[in-house]
Parts: structure tokens; sequence; C-alpha cells
């Protein structure tokens, strides 16, 4: 972060000093991998914390973080995304950058002197126009500036129906691929958004759609037209309406569609009454979603949330009492920015896990404050 000092703190009951520390929000986006965390800050800078034996954190070591390392010494990052063991940005200037693992061509770097892992960020190509990434567990799909969207690494069989890896991005086929506008992966599937509101998905969650196995093709998800955002779990998927209504569609057993019961569903259902959602996310088999109030619910899968249960079919508030402004989530991994006036530079990470939650919260103070 260039002229910005941080200092990294783990509070335990010393929010109320970071209450007076902290005069302007700093998290821009979270992204939460399976067992490693990143985030991009208002000023351009990435940092990155956690399980690092792939050299995903991009701190040019394996050494695993329990505070933020700041992602070399570039300002000028404008977002981020992170899968199994692997992480992407995207600079201001349209390049797309990986780093950590590339077994199976996740990070999209194909080379004479191929390897597997990559310590720190490298280029992807030499292209300098891509808009927007998003990673799966072990594949990542972009998208272009001119609407094509693209894919590489442990996706061609479900995507493209052809064998094998892509250490290098492909091109999607089929279905007009010059109109997209917006992306997002699930586990083992993509969600992509056209220019007429229109919102396709392609990949594993196809088989809860129409059980014909039809994995390599675009389906619509329905005629609706007023998607605002919207995202991917294993196998189920979550969108936001313009009106602030929130749906689900796919599979259901653990209640991660959120709609009060276990049936899964072929077609977007609503998620209870109220049209108040602003954010969501979904990961494995639970959702996590931000209200406009600055609340967070949840629902899905929840034996390693707070309150120990085995899954719950309808939307619980996560605390009440708190405010937040970004979420992120993985299997086993939830981030939450704080969103109140003078702490939206702190990040709770809750390393989640079979009963055993684990709250850290990280302050990060920019120089000067």
């Amino acid at each position: 972060m260039k002229f910005l000092f941080f200092a990294l703190l783990l509070l335990s009951n010393t929010v109320a000093l970071s209450q007076q520390l902290i005069t302007s929000p700093t998290v821009k986006q979270l992204a939460a991998g399976t067992n490693h965390s990143v985030a991009l800050l208002i000023d351009g800078t990435i940092w990155a914390w956690g399980k690092n034996s792939s050299g995903q954190l991009g701190d040019s070591s394996t050494k695993d973080r329990y505070t933020p390392v700041k992602i070399d010494t570039d300002i000028n990052w404008s977002s981020i995304t992170a899968g199994n063991n692997f992480s992407h940005g995207i600079k201001k200037d349209g390049s797309l950058w990986g780093w950590g693992t590339n077994k199976v061509g996740q990070l999209g770097i194909s080379t004479a002197n191929l390897k597997y892992d990559y310590w720190s960020p490298v280029q992807i190509g030499t292209d300098n126009d891509w808009q927007t990434v998003s990673s799966g567990i072990s594949f990542t799909i972009g998208l272009k500036k001119d609407g094509t969207l693209w894919g590489w690494g442990n996706m061609l069989h479900n995507l493209q129906n052809q064998e094998g890896n892509a250490y290098k991005p492909v091109k999607i086929t089929g279905n007009n691929n010059s109109d997209w506008v917006a992306i997002a992966a699930g586990d083992d599937f993509l969600i992509a958004q056209k220019k007429d509101g229109t919102l396709w998905t392609r990949g594993m969650l196809n088989d809860t759609q129409h059980n014909d196995g039809g994995k390599n093709v675009f389906y619509k998800v329905s005629d609706d037209t007023d998607w605002l955002s919207f995202d991917g779990g294993k196998q189920h998927a979550v969108a936001i309406k313009k009106d602030g209504s929130l749906w689900g569609w796919g599979k259901n057993e653990m209640g991660q569609l959120g709609n009060g019961s276990n049936s899964n569903a072929k077609k977007p259902v609503k998620i209870i009454r109220v049209n108040d959602w602003q954010t969501v996310t979904a990961a494995g088999n639970y959702t996590i979603a931000l209200k406009k109030d600055g609340t967070v619910w949840y629902w899905g899968q929840t034996f390693f949330m707070k309150d120990k249960a085995r899954y719950s079919v309808n939307p619980k508030p996560f605390d009440a009492a708190v405010k937040y402004k970004c979420i992120a989530g993985a299997t086993e991994r939830l981030l939450l920015t704080l969103a109140k006036e003078k702490m939206q530079g702190v990040v709770e990470s809750y390393e989640l896990g079979h009963g055993q939650e684990k709250e850290i919260k990280l302050f990060i103070k920019p120089a000067g404050k």
C-alpha cells in the first residue's frame, strides 16, 4: 500500500480502541478461499491471511499467516477472488494475475516451465481487458470487457465437454458468447447474466435443474430480467432482485435455499417475504446474506455456526446487535466486515467447523490515523 502503513492487531476485548483510531472505511471487498482469506482495500492494496501451503497468500512464501500480510507493493488492484489454495486479482489496467496452486490449471498460467505453485502474483497472459473474475473449487471463470466469458482449470468436463484441464483461459462456447455482463462461480458450475438481465447456468447445477446431464450447455434460469446480484454454492444458487427480494434454487437438503423447506427447486423460489436484502453469498451447503440495515443472516448447513444446530431451513440473524458492510464465505470460513462508522477496518474472520468456531478480529489501521 503506497504511502500507507498498516498495523495489525489481534483484538479480543479491545474493539473500543479501534473506534478511536479508525476514521475512514478501509475494506472494499472480501474473498474467502477454502482455507485462506483475501481482502481488497479502498486504497487498491490486497491483504491475505490463513493457510499458505501452495503460496495462496501471495507473499512469496508458504508460511501460514495468522494476521494479514500485504501482497506485493502495488496499489492498483480493482477486484479479487479466492478458491481452493489459489487466488486471483485484476488490476485497474485490466490485467489478470494469479497466485497459489496451479496443479490443474486453476491459475490459468501456461508456460514452457510450468510450475505447480506460484508464491507471488504472476500475470495471466498479456491481455488487459479483464472486467471481473470468480473462482470455484478448482477452476476459474473470467469476464472480459467485450462481454465474452472465459474459463480455465479443472472445468472443461463440466463446462465444455472436453477432456483434461485448461492451463490457460479458454473461451466458453455457445449462447452468443459476447453479451455477458456479470458472472459468479459455484463449486462446479457458473452463473452468468446477459445484457438483457436474464440469468443462465452451466455446469453441475444443471443436473439439479434439468436431470438430463446437460452440464456443458447454458440453461436460462427464468424469464425474469430484474436480477441485481447472484452467487453459487456447492449445488445451489442464490440471487437478489432489484426490488430487494431474495431467491434461491438447486439442492436444498440442508435448507440452503432458506425457504422453510428441504425440497430441491428447479426454478428460483423466494426466500421469506421481506424485500430488504443487499448482498448474498453462497458457500458449501449454506448461505449468508446482508440486509440493507447492516444485519447478517444465515441458513442451510449451520452446525458450524453460533447456534451449533445441524441445519436451518429459515434465515437466522448472525448477530442482530452488530452492523456489517462486507461478507464472504467458503465451506468452513465466514468473513464479515464491521460497518459501524469508525470500525470499517475491522474484519471478523470465523474459522468454522464441527462446533469449534474460532473468531479472530483483525484490526487494520491506516497511517496518520
